[in-house]
């Protein structure tokens, strides 16, 4: 059994975290490494670029420039300057978590456009760089640990060619590279499961050898069935089972779900539940930004309700100006050791903010068993949202009552938690170890 990821994105992240919740170790490989994979999540670059794993990663003011040239920085994102002319722009990895780590750095012209982006690793490598031509990807070149390439991929054409023990490798477009590479590795192929419909569905079907594959869908589904889902299920392929992994497409689905090729299966996500919630009429918002929707129309219609505010960053006047409130704390520049005891003190947190998510806020709330509200304009992470706590702006005095309903019924703040864990696929270790036992 094998996983094949396509991308290591937050949804693949959960899977596989999951996986590990109940119990399950299974070999993962993913095909397009982002340079900040888990020590036990392998890769093809990992592989041939030989990175050693001991290295700390690239802290901003560290990273290599020429001489007389500075590097300026915030926590959010960093520069590169010669003199006053800005030359480049320095993404970090999750700047939320306050490290100043270099993902990206993009390098610019004269006139403000990317001539190539240099990608480094969680080990401080410069492991690619992609080339762009009028503000297109066209080229990118991976570099093993002493800095040689070994790996160019034509962005345009996507054409591969791998340099490996001194011998030249050609292969028409990426699939096949990574089943070289899984095929030179020795890795299990009878039973690949795969979470997308694109690569790592192509991949699965271009293996000759016979196997039992899984598809797991963690994508929304919008209208009708994807048209590569429609296929497995008109025709004989390798793969013989797909599990849904939004409980809401499951429920919406699964009466047109016949198919005499696959068998279909629901298994959502493992969340770890760190606390009950107390129903306590306390309520959380993290943010960034002082475009708080409605928070002064839920001040002043939950009186009983203390409202804590916090942010990475210096807070504006605008939001400042909410101190006159006796029911309101505002936290910039919040510390780590004030965020955990703000996570823990509130039973509610609310995703009004219009700024980008900061924290990894809704997915913590969840983990927190806080009942999570927000208005349909502000949403950061749907999915963790019961429809139920979702309000237009102008019935901010309805997300009010929502919550005097839950602070005055234990009864009906279970009910709204149970729906929201259910809605947003939350199963136990327990359905993922039935399930993986009969695949």
């Amino acid at each position: 059994m094998l996983n094949l990821i396509e991308k290591f994105d937050p949804a693949s992240r959960h899977f596989w975290e999951s996986q590990r919740r109940a119990g399950l170790t299974i070999p993962t490989v993913v095909m397009h490494d982002n340079g900040f994979l888990p020590d036990e999540v392998d890769s093809p670059i990992k592989f041939f670029g030989r990175y050693d794993s001991q290295r700390p990663p690239l802290y901003f003011d560290r990273l290599p420039v020429p001489a007389y040239w500075r590097v300026v920085g915030d926590q959010q994102a960093a520069a590169i300057y010669q003199l006053s002319e800005k030359r480049a722009d320095i993404v970090y990895w999750q700047p939320e978590n306050r490290q100043r780590t270099v993902q990206l750095v993009q390098w610019r012209g004269r006139g403000g456009d990317i001539l190539w982006v240099d990608h480094y690793n969680r080990h401080s490598y410069r492991f690619a760089r992609t080339v762009y031509d009028h503000q297109q990807p066209t080229l990118r070149q991976y570099f093993a640990a002493d800095g040689s390439t070994f790996l160019t991929i034509n962005l345009l054409t996507g054409t591969v060619a791998l340099i490996y023990q001194q011998h030249r490798h050609f292969f028409n477009d990426y699939v096949e590279f990574v089943r070289f590479y899984l095929e030179l590795r020795g890795y299990p192929l009878d039973q690949i499961l795969y979470n997308t419909l694109n690569e790592s569905y192509r991949l699965a079907l271009s293996l000759s050898a016979a196997g039992q594959d899984t598809l797991f869908w963690h994508e929304p589904v919008k209208g009708e069935l994807p048209g590569n889902m429609v296929n497995l299920m008109q025709n004989q392929t390798r793969t013989r089972h797909i599990v849904f992994q939004r409980y809401r497409d499951w429920q919406r689905y699964r009466a047109q779900l016949t198919s005499s090729q696959v068998d279909f299966h629901y298994l959502g996500m493992v969340y770890p539940v760190k606390r009950q919630n107390q129903d306590r009429p306390r309520a959380l918002i993290a943010t960034n930004s002082d475009q708080l929707e409605q928070l002064t129309t839920l001040v002043q219609e939950l009186p009983e309700v203390h409202f804590d505010i916090m942010a990475v960053t210096e807070m504006s006047a605008k939001l400042l100006a909410f101190r006159k409130f006796a029911d309101v704390s505002l936290y910039p520049n919040v510390t780590d050791q004030q965020a955990a005891r703000l996570w823990q003190a509130a039973d509610f947190f609310l995703d009004i903010n219009h700024g980008a998510e900061i924290l990894q806020a809704l997915r913590r709330a969840f983990e927190e068993n806080q009942l999570i509200l927000g208005f349909d304009s502000t949403l950061h992470a749907p999915q963790l949202v019961s429809p139920a706590n979702v309000f237009a702006p102008k019935d901010a005095a309805k997300l009010a009552q929502q919550i005097r309903v839950a602070l005055a019924s234990p009864t009906r703040l279970q009910e709204l938690l149970t729906e929201q864990r259910q809605l947003a696929s939350a199963v136990t270790a327990e359905d993922y170890q039935q399930l993986f036992n009969i695949l």
